[in-house]
C-alpha cells in the first residue's frame, strides 16, 4: 500500500518557499523530502521505510509525529515473547535454567555407581523377565532402569551447547548399551533353554507408530525434567514404562546369545527409534524453553571448579558447538538418525498394515463359507474356500 504524501504542507502553512510545494520534514536535524512513503504489511507487523532527499524543512513535526512507532506496529506475539510465556507456564524461570543444567553437570560424579547399580539391576530383571514371558516382571525393570537420564542430558547439552555434558553422557550411554546387551547375551547363554516368547517377539517388529509412541514419552520426559516437583512422580514412572529402553536391549542381547540375528536387529532397531526420539525431542524442547540463552560456560566453570567433574571436552568441541551454525548442528545431527530410522519403520508399518488387511479378508471370507455350510446342510472343504490374495 503506497501513501503520498504530497501538498500536505499546502493546507496547513500559508508561507511556500518551494515552487512544486512538495512537503518535507526535519528528522534527527536533516531535512528530509517527503516525496513518498511506502508501507508493507508482513508477518503481522508493519514496516515502513523513506525515499527521501535533503530539502528545507517545511512541517512542523516529524514523520514520527504521524506514524506509529515500533512498539504499537508489531501486532501479535514474537517468537521470544511466545517461549517466555511457555516457560513462565510451566513455572520455569532463569535461575531455575542455571539450576538445572548445573544439576546434570553435577550429578554425573555423584551418582555413578548407584547409576551403574541400578542399570545392572534392570538388566537382570528384564532379561529373566523377558524369557519368563512375564509382563510384570518387564515392567519392574523399567521402573529400576536410569537410563533415561543420560539420554535426556544428551539433549540437554546439545541444546545449550555445553561440550561437558554432551561428552559424558553420550560415553555414559554408549557404556550403558554395551554393557546390557552383553550382559543381557551371558545370561541367555547360560539359560538351560532358548525360547521366544510373547515379550520377547513384541519388541522384534518395531514400526512407524512405535516412533511416534516414543515421541509422546519424550516430551513427558522434558516436563518432568523441567518441573522436578512432586507432582510429575506419576508422569516419570509412566514415562519410563512407555518409552522401553532396556527391555529392546536385553532381547538384541538375547538374540545374539542364542544366534537369532533376526530378533536381535529388530530389538536394536527400537532402541534407536526410543533413542532418537528422546534426544530429538529433548533438545527442540529445551530450546522452545530458553536454555540456550544461559551462561553455560559460567555453569561448567563453577562445576568444575567444585571439583566435581573434570574438562575432558577439546576446544574443538567448544568451537563446534558455538559456531555461527552450532544451533543448527545440534538439531541435524539427531535429526539426521530420526530421518534414518523413519525409512525402516515405515516400511515394517506397511508390512504389519497388509498382513492385517489380509488376515481380516480371510476371516471375513472363512465366516461367510461356514454360514453357507450351515445353511445347506453339506461339509465345505478347506479346499474351497478362496484366499482373497492379490
Amino acid at each position: 500500500m503506497r501513501v503520498l504524501l504530497a501538498q500536505a504542507a499546502s493546507t496547513q502553512h500559508g508561507d511556500h518557499t518551494r515552487p512544486d510545494h512538495r512537503p518535507s520534514l526535519t528528522k534527527d536535524g536533516n531535512d528530509l523530502d517527503c516525496c513518498q512513503v511506502e508501507i508493507r504489511v508482513l508477518h503481522s507487523a508493519v514496516h515502513y521505510k523513506f525515499r527521501a532527499c535533503p530539502r528545507p524543512a517545511f512541517l512542523g513535526h516529524g514523520l514520527e509525529h504521524y506514524l506509529p512507532g515500533p512498539s504499537s506496529i508489531v501486532a501479535g506475539s514474537s517468537m521470544p515473547q511466545i517461549r517466555e510465556r511457555l516457560a513462565h507456564a510451566i513455572g520455569l524461570d532463569a535461575g531455575g535454567r542455571v539450576a538445572i543444567v548445573r544439576a546434570m553437570l553435577e550429578r554425573h560424579a555423584r551418582d555413578r555407581v548407584g547409576y551403574w547399580f541400578q542399570l545392572a539391576m534392570s538388566t537382570g530383571i528384564a532379561t529373566l523377565g523377558l524369557v519368563l514371558g512375564s509382563g510384570g516382571v518387564v515392567i519392574g525393570a523399567m521402573l529400576v532402569s536410569p537410563l533415561m537420564a543420560p539420554l535426556v542430558e544428551f539433549g540437554m547439552g546439545l541444546a545449550v551447547g555445553s561440550p561437558i555434558l554432551v561428552v559424558r553422557s553420550f560415553v555414559r550411554t554408549v557404556g550403558s548399551v554395551a554393557g546390557v546387551v552383553a550382559a543381557s547375551a551371558a545370561i541367555a547363554w547360560l539359560l538351560p533353554y532358548q525360547r521366544i516368547t510373547a515379550e520377547i517377539s513384541a519388541r522384534t517388529s518395531p514400526t512407524l507408530l512405535d516412533l511416534f509412541v516414543a515421541v509422546f514419552c519424550a516430551l513427558a520426559a522434558a516436563f518432568t525434567t523441567v518441573r522436578g516437583s512432586s507432582d510429575t512422580v506419576t508422569a516419570a514412572a509412566g514415562t519410563a514404562i512407555g518409552i522401553s529402553l532396556v527391555p529392546p536391549l536385553c532381547v538384541g542381547g538375547y538374540g545374539l546369545g542364542t544366534g537369532l540375528l533376526e530378533v536381535s536387529s529388530g530389538a536394536l532397531l527400537l532402541f534407536t527409534a526410543n533413542f532418537t526420539a528422546i534426544v530429538l525431542v529433548a533438545v527442540l524442547s529445551f530450546l522452545l524453553l530458553r536454555f540456550d540463552e544461559i551462561d553455560v560456560h559460567a555453569a561448567e566453570q563453577s562445576v568444575l571448579d567444585a571439583g566435581l567433574t573434570t574438562p575432558r571436552a577439546g576446544r574443538w568441541l567448544h568451537a563446534l558447538l558455538g559456531a555461527r551454525y552450532g544451533r543448527a548442528l545440534r538439531i541435524g545431527m539427531p535429526l539426521l538418525v530420526a530421518v534414518t530410522v523413519y525409512f525402516p519403520l515405515r516400511r515394517a508399518l506397511i508390512e504389519v498394515s497388509w498382513k492385517i488387511r489380509v488376515q481380516s479378508k480371510c476371516t471375513r471370507c472363512s465366516a461367510r463359507s461356514r454360514t453357507r455350510n450351515r445353511r445347506s446342510g453339506r461339509p465345505l472343504p478347506w479346499s474351497t474356500v478362496a484366499l482373497p490374495f492379490g
